[in-house]
């Protein structure tokens, strides 16, 4: 059987009644006792007793705040690059996430425009000989970058 985490004298955050943890539905049990253990106390000061506690914790953000107020979440985070989209808007883009010390990180590309790689794609995936390509465009079926069909 888990043991209740005691984490503020006398309040147990969790405690599970089956071995395996919390189970689905036990969130509004989780948030209205962590609620009450934490009391009167600040963001900062039950993440610094969670750390001393051996709990891996952090503030909890939303997407926005994550972005805007963490550098090391996107702006000074190597995988993210910002990059000038087809569109003119440049924001951060992805890399691979891993890295090799001996290698240097790929650069992030931007993302193709629409239709850019379709006659590449037709002619080494799918085999298509040029005049077959062509008679694609010609009949409306396929369109080149910043062509409508």
């Amino acid at each position: 059987m888990i043991q209740p985490l005691r984490i503020f004298p006398g309040q147990p955050i969790l405690a599970p009644s089956k071995p395996g943890g919390a189970k689905p539905g036990h969130k509004g049990h989780f948030r209205k006792a962590s609620k009450a253990a934490a009391g009167s106390r600040s963001q900062v000061q039950v993440i610094a007793r969670f750390n001393a506690k051996g709990v891996c914790t952090g503030p909890c953000r939303s997407l926005r705040e994550a972005v805007t107020q963490d550098p090391a979440f996107v702006s000074a985070n190597p995988v993210f690059s910002a990059v000038t989209q087809p569109s003119g808007e440049t924001y951060p883009a992805p890399g691979f996430a891993a890295s090799f010390s001996q290698l240097e990180r790929s650069r992030v590309i931007a993302a193709p425009r629409l239709g850019e790689h379709t006659e590449q794609v037709l002619a080494e995936v799918l085999g298509l000989p040029g005049h077959a390509i062509a008679g694609l465009h010609d009949r409306g079926i396929i369109a080149g970058v910043g062509k409508s069909l």
